[in-house]
This record gives structure tokens, sequence and C-alpha cells, in this order.
């Protein structure tokens, strides 16, 4: 159409020729025309149209009435119970607060360091950076127009300026190099033009997806193609898509296109290429480590690369209801006042009272004659069938009438754990939408990860949220190299409740009765903050540390024993090192590690016998050292036995034996009874 090559592939034309160009825009212009021709735009039209409160014939809105027929003798009216229910669906997968947790290549401790800061990282660009709202509209897409595109690029332009820009003379030019920073798209799938004949969506390669700018703006990061920016069109070379409304008005938004292609055997350094409809402005290399488009869709269709979402099995639902819906208003409003129907010749006469009251005179031979016509009167099998549809349309969208906030029936008498378990079969029933957005989450967010290791090259300042509260904020520094051992990010789900503030408190004051908290301090940091980091914080860096020292260990470097170190959990850790068999026929490292546990153990014991207070203080056991032999009872005097009747070898015997135990030298103490007095001598007898 735009005189393609078609031997040749379009993505290994040569750089910044008119022949690709060509090629780019033709495979955007075939993806439109597949789209009109197959019904999809139609779909997606009809889909937003509804969503939006808006009938597909637009003849119906939700926010007024219209009238149609011949005349306007028919009132339309729109229910818009598509919305509803789509936005209930939306609120079950989405909120429950996505947590993402980097992970790491391995269990050493650098990696575990470098995951914290990747958590910390993906934490801030989901709430400072709005990352988070733009993974709900993804979702939004996904569930109204079958999928949605996330996009993960890089803008060199963005983030803090990190030194002067100079000329080819070394000479300042008076600007800044800036440090660059990560942004996200979400894109509609008419604005993501890809290869139709795909068999699934793992066999997308590549794609061309648009997005508005402001062509000032535009024309300052390029001014080599300021003439071509400013003076573009956007139907000059390409025909206006559905879509793309109000393209010929007076405004300074242009429609700028971006070709990703993945590194393929073809394209072996993949393609990013940068374009208007009539210059190329960037072109080059894909200049990340993956394939930086994302895709979101509860189903796909069996053998293509289009997704599917059950909603649009709600369209027809929908439009029936509205068609009731109008039929039902129209003869209500139309004949809600009603008049009187008498035989002919009847003879009446009325006088018209005040305030529009009619009253009528009949001969009386008529009264009984007369009746009201009903024609206000609605045949209840529409109201029934109304009734019928909602329920196609909640079991269609997986929405049950608990969640929709009207239990019918029975459930209205029904206890809160059987209407949560009611609820929970919804959720149950979108787990594949809930699914696709976490695995979108997780993927997006690894891919970042992979963006800051190439391009994070000079320290940058960011505050985030870290393991304290917003109020608290911490300046984070990172770059590339503190996230070299970080794999991926994982998303999983968390429980609402514990995000917010009264939730922590809640979980706060249950610590705080089980006796958990170590210093009150924390209770009031949860109750100012809301967060509850401040309860395992300490026990993450303990952990890292002890990591840490067994990886010094295995180095066989020097590791020294502190007195507040949780000795228990140093022991046991420590252990792991020589457990393997590997490991024992080391003997440098089995004696290594065998004597810096041996510290731990001589430190605990000192502790306990010197310093108990320590220990409390620290949260660990104090040793029963006196139990264990380590302090000796002090020996009875000689004039002492240890039990009446017994002899020196007995004695000596009792002290081998190790002190006496709580109860003997208890019953020492007992007093024991004296004999009787003989009345006549005035002498007690003895026994």
């Amino acid at each position: 159409m735009l005189g393609v090559d078609r031997l040749k592939y379009f993505a290994a034309e040569d750089y910044y020729s008119d022949a690709f160009l060509n090629a780019v825009l033709d495979k955007i212009q075939k993806y439109r025309d597949y789209c009109n021709q197959s019904g999809k735009t139609g779909k997606w039209f009809r889909s937003l149209r509804n969503y939006y409160g808006i009938s597909s014939d637009g003849n119906k809105s939700s926010n007024l009435t219209t009238r149609g027929g011949e005349s306007g003798q028919l009132l339309l009216g729109k229910v818009a119970d598509y919305r509803n229910l789509i936005q209930h669906q939306l609120i079950l997968i989405t909120s429950q607060r996505p947590a993402g947790e980097a992970k790491a290549i391995n269990s050493d401790p650098a990696s575990l360091h470098q995951a914290r800061i990747g958590s910390s990282l993906v934490e801030y660009y989901l709430s400072q950076a709005g990352w988070e709202a733009k993974f709900v509209r993804g979702q939004e897409f996904a569930q109204v127009v079958d999928e949605g595109f996330y996009v993960l690029d890089w803008d060199a332009t963005a983030g803090d300026p990190v030194r002067p820009k100079v000329d080819e003379m070394g000479m300042p030019t008076g600007e800044m190099i800036m440090s660059g920073d990560a942004i996200l798209r979400v894109v509609p799938p008419w604005y993501m033009a890809r290869d139709v004949y795909m068999d699934s969506p793992d066999s997308m390669k590549w794609g061309i997806f648009n997005y508005r700018v402001n062509k000032f703006d535009l024309a300052a990061k390029f001014p080599n193609h300021r003439d071509e920016i400013l003076n573009t069109q956007d139907s000059k070379r390409i025909s206006d898509y559905l879509f793309n409304l109000y393209r010929d008005g007076d405004t300074d938004m242009v429609t700028v296109f971006c070709l990703c292609h993945d590194k393929t055997p073809s394209v072996p350094e993949g393609r990013y290429t940068l374009f208007i409809p009539d210059a190329v402005l960037m072109d080059g290399p894909l200049p990340y480590a993956e394939f930086n488009i994302y895709r979101n869709a509860q189903n796909d269709i069996i053998g293509t690369g289009f997704g599917y979402t059950n909603n649009n099995d709600l369209l027809q639902l929908e439009e029936c209801t509205d068609a009731i819906h109008s039929a039902i208003m129209t003869n209500q409003v139309t004949f809600g006042v009603q008049g009187i129907i008498a035989p002919k010749g009847s003879g009446l006469s009325y006088q018209q009272l005040g305030k529009g009251l009619p009253f009528f005179e009949v001969d009386p031979v008529h009264v009984d004659k007369i009746r009201p016509l009903e024609l206000v009167r609605t045949a209840p099998e529409l109201f029934n069938y109304q009734q019928t549809i909602r329920s196609f349309k909640r079991n269609i969208a997986g929405i049950d009438s608990v969640t929709a906030g009207d239990p019918e029936g029975a459930l209205k008498s029904n206890s809160g754990s059987a209407l949560a378990l009611i609820q929970s079969q919804s959720l149950r029933f979108n787990s594949g939408a809930q699914r696709a957005y976490y695995n979108s989450l997780s993927k997006v967010c690894t891919g970042l990860i992979k963006l800051l290791q190439r391009y994070a090259d000079s320290e940058r300042v960011i505050q985030v949220t870290g393991k304290v509260q917003a109020q608290y904020l911490n300046e984070f520094k990172y770059s590339k190299d503190d996230l070299t051992n970080v794999s991926s990010v994982v998303f999983h789900m968390v429980d609402p409740v514990s995000k917010t503030p009264g939730g922590a408190l809640a979980f706060a004051q249950d610590l705080l009765n089980q006796g958990m908290i170590k210093d009150p301090k924390q209770y009031i940091t949860v109750a100012r903050t809301g967060s509850l980091d401040v309860f395992t914080e300490d026990d993450e860096d303990d952990q890292t540390a002890i990591k840490e020292e067994n990886a010094n260990l295995r180095d066989g470097k020097p590791v020294q024993v502190v007195a507040t170190e949780n000795h228990k959990n140093h022991i046991a850790s420590h252990s792991s090192v020589i457990a393997s068999p590997a490991s024992k026929d080391n003997f440098e490292l089995v004696q290594a590690t065998s004597d810096h546990i041996q510290q731990h153990i001589d430190m605990w014991l000192e502790l306990s016998m010197s310093n108990p207070a320590l220990l409390i203080a620290t949260g660990q056991d104090v040793l029963p050292v006196a139990q264990m032999g380590m302090m000796t009872a002090p020996p009875p005097p000689p004039d002492q036995s240890i039990s009446s009747g017994t002899n020196e070898n007995d004695n000596n015997m009792a002290r081998a034996l190790g002190p006496e135990t709580p109860i003997e030298t208890k019953a020492e103490t007992v007093k024991q009874p004296l004999s009787p007095v003989n009345p006549l001598t005035g002498q007690r007898v003895a026994l």
C-alpha cells in the first residue's frame, strides 16, 4: 500500500530510511483495517459507550432522558448496570493492595540487601510515582475492552540534574544532564498494533503503540525535526482511527508512534523507533534487556493473540434491560395522569376547579357505567423479566447480590460468615482476572529492576517510603551496582485491613496484650503512622547480619562476637555453615566455625552469671548455670552432718553428689516436735 518490499522483513530495514517508515505505517494501517473488518473496533466502541452510560445507538444516556419514535412519543432511558457490575469486579480484583517483594539470585547477604533495596524501589514507584493507579487502569481496560498493555520505558530527560552539559569543545551549554527515570504507559488495544496472525499472545515479538504529547515539548527534545513535528498532521499518511477523535482541531497535541521489537534471529539486537507520520525521530537497537511491552487479559481467544473478557456477554443483556426500562418509563410517564371513559351520549358536563382538579357531573343512570381507563398499568411480566435479566448479568459477571450490596431473599437473614462465604465465590469466579493482574504487576516490576540495573549509572536520591511511614521519609540512594543480584519481583496479595491505620493499630493491640512488643515506643509509632514494619525491621536486620557472618566464616574471615547479639539465634544459624558433608571435610572451616560458636556459648554463660540484665534487656534467656554444674554450693561446716545419724563417709558421698535439692534444704529448716514432759520429774521423756 505504501510501497513496501514484501520480500524483506520490515524491522530489518535500514535505520531512518523511508522504506522502513513506510513499512511501519503499513503495519499500523493493516492492524486497524483488521480490527474494523473483524468487528473488534465496533465491539470495543459499543462496550465503551455502555460503560460510560450511553446506549449503542446513542439515543439513551444514563445522565438524561431522550425522546424517540416518529413523533417523540417514546421516552428513552438507560439503567447503566454494565458499568456498575464491572466496577464491582474491579474492586474485587484490585482492592487488596499489592505487596511486591524483590527476589535475590542467591541468599548471600549482599544479594539479600539488594533485594531489600529492590523492594523499596518497587514500593516507591507504586505509591509515590503513581504506578499503582496505572496498573488499575490497565486492569480496567482488560475488563472493558478485552486487554490492556503496559509499556515500560526510560526517559533520559526525567529525574534529577546530574552534571552540566558540554559541547564538542568541552564548554558548558547552560543545560543540565538529567539522571533519567523509568516511566510506565498504559495502552488500550486499539493503540497497540501487532501481528494479527499470531496463534498465541506469547508469539508477540513486536508492537507499535501511539500516544499524544505536546508538539512543542516534542520539538524541544528533537530540535533537528522541529519543522516536521510542528507541521505534522495525524491523518496525512495514515487514516484516522475510530477512536482518534478531534484530530483536525486546533490543538497543540500530536500523535507519536513507537515501535518496540524484541531480540529475535532476524533482528538480533531488537529495534526501538520513535516516529511521527512524517519523520523518524529516533531509531536504533532495543535499549532494554528484555521486551518492554506487557499484556494483561482475563482470557485469550483460542488460537489467536487477542484477549477476551467475559463482560462481552453482558452487552446484549444490557441493551435488553435498556429497552424494557424505556418501555416501562414511557408507559408510566405518558399515561401517568388518568382519564375518565364513559358511553357516548352520557351528557357529561364538568367544571374545572382551582389548581387543575377536574370535577365531573353526569346523569345518575350513567354513574355505574363510568370507569377509569388504566393506561398506566404495566404488565407484571415486564418487571419480572427485568429482574431475571439482572440475575443473568450478575451470574455472567460473577457478582453475587451480597457483593452488589443487595442481598436477595433469605440471604438478608443469614449470618455474616455465611454472607462472607457467598461473597468469596465472586472473588473465586474472578480469580482468573486477579491472577492476570498480579502476573502483570510481577512482570512489569521485574522489568523495572532490570531497567534500573542498566540505566541507573549515577546515584539518585529518591524520597521513598521505606521501613518507616511516610512522615519519616528517608533519602534512599541507589545505583545499578546496588541491584545486580536482584533477579525478579513477585507480587502477592496483602490483607487490606493490615494496610489501614485502624487495622495496624488493632494488630499492635493484640501483640501488646500478648506481651510480644519489645518497646512501648513501637506501639506509639504504630498508633502515629499506621505501619507494622516497625515490628519486623530489627529482626530482618539481625537475620541479614547473621547471614553475612556465615559468609565471612566460609571465606575464612574473622568474625567478632558481641555481647548484645542474640547468641541463641547465632549459634543455631552458624551451625548450618558446617552442616553439609563437604563442609565437614574442611578442617579449617569446622575449626573456625566451632571456635566462633564456642565464643557465643562462653559469652552467653558469662553474661548469665555476671550481667543477666543485659540478656533480659535484649530479649534473651538467662542460662540456669547453677543447675548445669557451673556453680557449686560451698561445703558444710565440719561439725554439721548432712543428715542426722550419718557418718563422715556418708557426708563425703553427699558432697560428691552435689548440692542439696531445694526440697531437702527447706526440710532442714522445719523444727522437730518436742518429747512430752514427765509430771513427776519435770524432765522430758527420751524417745
